[in-house]
């Protein structure tokens, strides 16, 4: 089936936050949000508004769906992402791309989703209130520029589709309706109550057990995460509102908000996952802190630029990715331009470097996916046994968290962010997940208050040093 698919320049100075409470404001959608102002280093913003599903996957089943919303069920094989890759490729050769950006698919893959990518990652334990890989098909999308950036960035852009042109002219029509008769947004709501705080001194004997491991030889690092458990606002307005509290805050280039079924997450992600642009790709892993400190910031930039701790840390995720882009990318052309840089964010400074590599001919993003799953910067190294060393020492699934959430493009692009910094709500559950990457030199102490200043967009304050 050929489907038409039409862009059309909208006139709006609305926020991305504005425009998702008015277009969708209980209904499912993704918000990927670039950042305000400073924070936004060029990357559009995208809120997908009419969802159909295109593949879910649970614990021991794989689900894709037809164009009118069938479902059918993958036999079990070796590789399921593989098969995600020819239906996604399905649905790319029915649909022209007529502009840029395209329609495609939007969704994430839950921590959980580890063993779709690897048969050496066992299945969780348990299974989640929600698929652990969910990714829809967009049939309307609103793209914008950056908040606050550059004057002479393009035009916000209405794209939609329909099975005939007079399908998505009528889609289009109703959309420019409500984009003609906005309500003010929702002004900034307070900050969610925290129920339970993690256990201190159970989070300082996972880093404690975590060196052992490393002395043994089993490890080299491990990414220990814990859980705030917190009493989230009732579905609608006051999420909208928290959302935006959340992105003044503390804006990231990866911040979204997300409403998929039972599961709503409102994040201000920093960290870039996988970025795909031609046969291009990129990663960005985010491995060192520092809580910003005010007058001494400087000072407290610099500590972190020299810090052998922290350059270890993220030197030996550098060398996972490596390994990982190597899988999918031609021979030789893996590279990293970018080594130790430090980025300056509203609550810390982060460590980045970035790796990009020349992608093989053919190379599907479910076998992408597939080569990098689970995020190197939030799992360890070596990767798999780094998982079943994290498996042990954390009692409950992480879910969403430390997982990936974004954009599949018709046209090639791809934009996922690693999910950190976010509040994951599952009906009158909600948890602000923090953690750290754990090497030899590591000590508790310090480890525990990385892992308090990850806390400080909902209001928690890491002791002094």
């Amino acid at each position: 089936m050929g489907w038409t698919t039409l862009h059309i320049p909208v006139d709006t100075d609305a926020s991305a936050g504005r425009l998702l409470a008015a277009l969708a404001p209980n209904a499912d959608a993704v918000l990927l949000h670039s950042g305000i102002g400073d924070t936004a280093r060029g990357q559009r913003s995208i809120i997908a508004l009419e969802l159909a599903p295109a593949a879910q996957a649970t614990r021991d089943t794989v689900l894709v769906f037809n164009d009118k919303g069938s479902p059918a069920v993958l036999p079990h094989g070796p590789r399921p992402m593989a098969r995600l890759d020819q239906t996604f490729a399905r649905d790319r050769r029915g649909r022209a791309c007529t502009g840029r950006p395209s329609l495609g698919w939007i969704g994430y893959l839950a921590w959980e989703a580890a063993h779709l990518c690897d048969p050496a990652i066992p299945p969780p334990d348990v299974e989640l209130p929600f698929p652990a890989l969910r990714f829809d098909r967009v049939r309307a999308a609103l793209v914008l520029p950056p908040e606050g950036g550059p004057r002479d960035t393009p035009q916000p852009t209405l794209i939609v589709e329909g099975e005939t042109e007079h399908a998505a002219r009528v889609r289009a029509e109703r959309w420019a309706h409500f984009l003609a008769h906005l309500p003010p947004e929702p002004p900034p709501g307070p900050l969610p109550t925290v129920v339970s705080a993690p256990d201190d001194e159970h989070y300082r004997d996972g880093v404690r057990r975590i060196r052992s491991f490393i002395r043994d030889g089993r490890v080299y690092q491990a990414c220990l995460t814990t859980p705030f458990r917190l009493l989230p606002p009732p579905p609608g307005p006051a999420r909208l509102a928290l959302a935006r509290t959340l992105r003044e805050a503390s804006p990231g280039d990866y911040a979204f908000h997300l409403r998929m079924g039972p599961l709503e997450v409102l994040s201000t992600s920093p960290e870039q996952f996988l970025r795909v642009r031609g046969n291009r790709i990129t990663t960005r892993p985010m491995k060192g802190t520092r809580p910003r400190a005010g007058e001494d910031d400087l000072e407290t930039a610099g500590q972190l630029a020299t810090a052998q701790k922290d350059r270890a840390e993220n030197l030996m995720i550098v060398d996972l990715l490596r390994n990982d882009l190597n899988r999918v990318c031609v021979p030789g052309s893996v590279v990293v331009p970018r080594l130790f840089e430090v980025e300056t964010y509203r609550t810390v400074f982060q460590m980045t470097s970035t790796i990009e590599g020349d992608l093989l001919p053919g190379t599907g993003p479910f076998a992408i996916l597939e080569a990098v799953f689970p995020p190197g910067s939030m799992s360890g190294a070596p990767k798999i046994e780094a998982l079943a060393v994290l498996r042990e020492l954390e009692p409950d699934p992480r879910g969403l968290y430390a997982g990936a959430v974004g954009w599949i493009g018709y046209d090639g692009d791809m934009d996922l962010g690693v999910v950190i910094r976010s509040l994951q709500i599952v009906g009158d559950d909600a948890r602000w997940d923090v953690g750290g990457g754990i090497v030899w030199e590591s000590t508790p102490e310090d480890e525990w208050r990385e892992a308090l200043a990850k806390a400080r967009p909902i209001g928690i304050d890491a002791p002094e040093s």
